[in-house]
């Protein structure tokens, strides 16, 4: 578009044509002549764009962010392309949707309701309200959402049993499943002076029990195996009691924007600094660095370059990390070769 050259029509009108009582009234403007015709086509939107991933065995589930579509792969091969019966949601929208992957299939969550995909193809919806979040336990759902202070758990088996657990007073921040059980974390009296967080655990039978309130900052991630820790971004760790009270807090003197475990191994985002060396090379694109650590020493075991600050990443139980961050990559967090960046429109045309 070229630039005006001519005189913009600012108009005043003049004081002998004003009321009394009138303000005086100015006019401008311009005219803008476009050519709708010399625009170039809008980009190529890819087939699907990863938002989560969730990875079993195998079978590597993978979500779109905006449309109904969940891709199953098996061996790095697409097997299925599930069009489940969601809505379309705006592409701006952080995590709009999720998954679970189980033995038999996965779990689709989201701010659109819950829907099951199964191995034979079938995606079904089984729920219509909005999760505000969720956690998987050998195909075991439990979604929670919040509700004036307090926080309302169900829970649904692969089979289609469902329960509705009684409502918990505060929000539940997080829940890590474990080795048989869930545990959580839930603030309560958010708005008051009695303002405390306090550990939970909830086992497949929907049993809960609630720890005592800890000591203030002692974070808001549940990270790790035995023993868990919780954590909060500064860097700070403290390790989790089996009667659901906490240790010494510790540093690992890696400060990052989020946190979580896959698999055996806990991953940091922080910023990448100025190391070019990482892979893979990151010149060109705003970056910042996943670091894979040894959950019991905190050794670095993997870094990689990403393109978001809250990646989705998952373990597949066979040596396999996933990770979706602008793109999705795979890697072994204990060899040395290089991470692979996967094609999905390359593996939808095959």
């Amino acid at each position: 578009m070229t630039a005006a050259t001519g005189v913009f029509r600012d108009d005043t009108r003049p004081p002998a044509h004003l009321a009394a009582g009138e303000d005086r009234t100015r006019e401008c403007g311009v005219l803008v002549d476009l050519d709708l015709d010399d625009v170039p086509p809008p980009p190529v939107r890819p087939a699907v764009v990863p938002a989560a991933v969730s990875a079993h065995g195998p079978d590597v589930w993978i979500i779109d962010r905006e449309l109904p579509v969940v891709l199953r792969l098996h061996e790095q091969q697409v097997v299925g392309e599930y069009r489940f019966p969601g809505a379309i949601l705006p592409a701006p929208a952080h995590r709009p949707r999720w998954v679970h992957a189980d033995a038999g299939g996965c779990w689709v969550v989201g701010r659109d309701g819950i829907f099951r995909c199964t191995l034979d193809g079938v995606a079904v919806r089984v729920d219509e309200h909005r999760v505000t979040g969720s956690a998987a336990l050998d195909g075991v759902l439990l979604c929670w959402h919040h509700t004036e202070g307090r926080s309302v758990l169900s829970m649904r088996w692969p089979d289609g049993r469902h329960r509705d657990l009684e409502p918990v007073d505060g929000r539940i921040h997080t829940v890590h499943p474990g080795a048989g059980i869930f545990l959580g974390l839930l603030r309560t009296g958010a708005h008051t002076d009695d303002a405390h967080t306090r550990l939970f655990t909830l086992d497949p039978n929907g049993h809960l029990h609630l720890g005592p309130p800890l000591p203030a900052g002692t974070g808001t991630v549940i990270v790790g195996g035995e023993p868990a820790w919780l954590v909060d971004p500064r860097g700070r760790w403290v390790p989790i009691s089996p009667d659901l009270t906490v240790g010494e807090v510790e540093s690992i003197g890696i400060r990052g924007s989020s946190v979580g475990t896959v698999g055996r191994w806990v991953w940091v985002v922080h910023p990448a600094g100025d190391d070019r060396s990482i892979e893979p090379n990151p010149y060109s694109d705003w970056h910042c660095l996943l670091s894979i650590l040894d959950p019991a020493t905190f050794a670095l075991q993997r870094r990689l370059v990403i393109h978001s600050p809250y990646p989705e990443v998952s373990y597949d139980g066979d040596g396999r990390i996933w990770i979706v961050a602008g793109g999705i990559w795979s890697l072994n967090p204990q060899s040395s070769e290089p991470a692979q960046q996967l094609s999905l429109d390359r593996l939808l045309g095959e």
